[in-house]
């Protein structure tokens, strides 16, 4: 929901009370803003506006001057037993100035021939339905909390490796880890998000708007490819602070590009000691993560590192394109304004 780090302190403002959130600041925290009072109230879903008598509202309190038969338009919101919808029991009626009606969007491409895929039709990885097809949505999943454009880049490279070893076949069709032996054989994770615990479980978030976790969805297309390295890989040829970056940072795009089909080890792993060792360390590196919900299982059949932000289901290896030098003439990259890229590849 929040995409900016100057609201967070608003929102949490009043739920920073107690010792174990004592105990859980001193470990991992940001420099706190002092909000003067002021606070962003965060509700369930509303279920209707109602129009009220000032006077018939329990606790709520105006100007002296207006009179208590004036009529007021007050909301309210769903019990879902969440804490904010506990807090709101606590709190005045909701008199709201102003209504804005966050209704959202369908996607539609009416430019498109019949015969293309929908975004609902691309069951593969939400990017597409038939690689013969030739084409492909880059940039269409909403990650919970996350950017687009890093998961654009990974899907872009995901298609078009598929898409040039669809051209350019080879004898068989090898999975990735025998393409790149230092790579973690390919399994599925579940990325797509799920409603909360209390809500509907039949809204299916994936299905209808592509919502994804973003560093489960991002290891999944890394998984795909053969580009995501094993731990013991990393250590022997990039030393300890390259590792501890990898290890210990989230799924930055640079940690796939050690191996795989787009591999620049030399300059991934420079980026990964300089610049991206800054930020890991910065953010609290091992106790921050591991903590806030990480869990290392290095060793083991794979030699790999989870993140056990998902549950996993079984392993399985399937084909996966590698890039092969090849002219692929007559082919186009259109750039729609604000819905992503979509790729036409005959």
């Amino acid at each position: 929901m929040v995409k900016t780090d100057k609201a967070v302190h608003y929102i949490s403002s009043p739920y920073r009370k107690g010792w174990l959130n004592a105990i859980r600041s001193f470990f991992i925290n940001i420099p706190i803003k002092d909000t003067q009072g002021k606070e962003i109230e965060v509700a369930p879903w509303p279920t209707c506006v109602k129009r009220v008598r000032k006077r018939d509202i329990e606790g709520y309190h105006d100007d002296p001057s207006t009179s208590p038969n004036e009529e007021v338009d007050i909301i309210e919101f769903t019990d879902n037993g969440s804490p904010e919808s506990e807090r709101l029991k606590t709190r005045p009626p909701v008199v709201p100035d102003t209504v804005i009606f966050a209704t959202g969007y369908n996607r539609d491409f009416p430019f498109l021939a019949s015969s293309y895929p929908t975004p609902e039709d691309c069951t593969v990885r939400g990017i597409y339905r038939d690689i013969a097809d030739g084409f492909g949505y880059i940039g269409m999943v909403r990650p919970s909390i996350g950017a687009i454009p890093p998961l654009a880049e990974l899907q872009s490279q995901l298609f078009i490796s598929r898409l040039i070893t669809h051209h350019f076949p080879l004898s068989s069709s090898p999975s990735p880890s025998l393409l790149y032996p230092n790579s973690i054989p390919p399994y599925d994770l579940d990325y797509t998000l799920h409603p909360h615990s209390t809500h509907d479980h039949t809204y299916d978030h994936f299905r209808t708007k592509l919502g994804v976790e973003q560093e489960s969805y991002a290891y999944q297309l890394a998984l795909d490819m053969g580009a995501a390295p094993t731990a013991s890989h990393v250590l022997r040829e990039h030393g300890w602070k390259v590792f501890y970056t990898w290890a210990m940072g989230p799924n930055f795009n640079t940690k796939f590009r050690l191996v795989g089909p787009w591999a620049a080890p030399g300059e991934a792993a420079g980026v990964m000691r300089g610049e991206l060792w800054g930020v890991v360390r910065r953010s609290g590196g091992g106790v921050c993560e591991f903590l806030s919900s990480w869990m290392l299982v290095v060793g083991g059949r794979r030699g790999e590192l989870l993140t056990m932000r998902s549950s996993f289901r079984d392993v399985y290896d399937h084909p996966a394109g590698v890039v092969w030098s090849g002219e692929l003439g007559g082919h186009g990259l259109g750039v729609v304004e604000g819905v992503g890229w979509v790729l036409d590849i005959a």
